[in-house]
């Protein structure tokens, strides 16, 4: 599969397929087709960060400085890390190079080797590509960014066409794509001599025409975030920008993600069983008696009582799946629906 079609000469990464070779491309892309300018990345990757980068790798630093600065080629590569920071930074001050330069002189290759991804892929979308403000000119360049983030996605295996349309829907395919889209579809699984697959309607309607009916932000949201960006961690590189410490291994990229915080929900139910946990506390009940929650008062009432922690949460539709549950809590139901009592033990 080519680069890009619509860019003929994009660059191709050398790099093995996948997450690492996808963040080349993708930041070389952007430089390349307007999306981000040279200046933008140098603000992201100062002259000193590009430097201590590669502070293990004298011949790369001295490519950038020979290049940008006019550094002897048997001086740079002696410089510390640190001497060629400052020279790169003053020859930025005294206008001597420019951004252009020093970001033309670093290979797309060693960007992702050794600078940080997470702060890469920041580079790459912090110009808000789906943002609907963008017309004209800055539209069309969004379509293709967006575009060529989705083709080398599917090229490096960091999507499938399945996810690609069941993340789209069919029902809202439906409605957005053209007539003439709707119709070679069904054409082609008519002709199809299997079982016609989510390939297959990738084949029909690919990314490019995607792109030209189907909402940018609600590609975006439905697509790149959760199934590029989110899972194989864009947004999560290493700190110290060395290419060990942003590799992410199997292990890591199995690890399950970190509950979320409460729900408003959540967070007043339990301060309502605190507080009225410490009025219980105070008090003392005989054996028999039944202890109940009131999220109006913490008053302590009788198992008679229907005032409970749970108004709230019914008045506003919660199901009893959605009720808060847990050690100390429970429903009083004679039957299999759903009471408004919470015991508290």
């Amino acid at each position: 599969m080519a680069a890009d079609n619509q860019d003929k000469q994009s660059f191709v990464s050398s790099l093995a397929p996948g997450r690492e070779a996808f963040l080349a491309e993708v930041c070389e892309y952007s430089l390349a087709n307007g999306e981000r300018s040279a200046e933008d990345f140098m603000r992201h990757f100062s002259a000193s960060q590009i430097m201590q980068a590669l502070a293990d790798r004298p011949e790369e630093r001295a490519k950038i400085l020979t290049g940008a600065t006019g550094t002897h080629a048997k001086i740079a590569p002696r410089m510390s890390a640190d001497a060629a920071a400052e020279t790169l930074q003053i020859a930025l001050d005294e206008t001597l190079t420019t951004a252009a330069q020093v970001v033309e002189l670093l290979a797309p290759d060693d960007k992702q080797r050794y600078l940080d991804s997470g702060v890469i892929w920041k580079f790459v979308v912090s110009g808000e590509p789906t943002s609907s403000s963008r017309k004209g000119e800055a539209l069309e360049r969004s379509k293709k960014f967006v575009r060529y983030v989705l083709e080398r996605a599917l090229f490096h295996k960091l999507l499938d066409q399945r996810e690609l349309v069941t993340s789209l829907t069919v029902a809202r395919l439906t409605t957005l794509l053209p007539p003439s889209v709707l119709a070679a579809i069904i054409e082609a699984s008519l002709e199809a001599p299997g079982k016609f697959t989510h390939a297959d309607v990738v084949q029909v309607a690919p990314p490019e025409k995607l792109v030209a009916h189907v909402p940018l932000d609600y590609i975006w949201q439905k697509v790149v975030v959760p199934h590029i960006a989110d899972r194989h961690k864009l947004a999560s590189g290493g700190g110290d920008g060395t290419a060990s410490s942003r590799s992410t291994t199997a292990s890591e990229s199995e690890k399950p993600a970190q509950a979320s915080p409460p729900s408003n929900e959540e967070a007043e139910f339990d301060a309502a069983l605190n507080a009225a946990t410490e009025v219980v506390a105070a008090q003392d009940f005989g054996p028999d008696e039944d202890v109940l929650l009131d999220d109006d008062d913490e008053e302590v009432h009788t198992v008679t009582d229907d005032d409970d922690v749970f108004d709230d949460l019914l008045d506003e539709g919660a199901s009893d799946a959605e009720a808060p549950s847990g050690p100390g809590v429970k429903r009083t139901a004679a039957d299999s629906s759903p009471k408004k009592d919470a015991v508290v033990n």
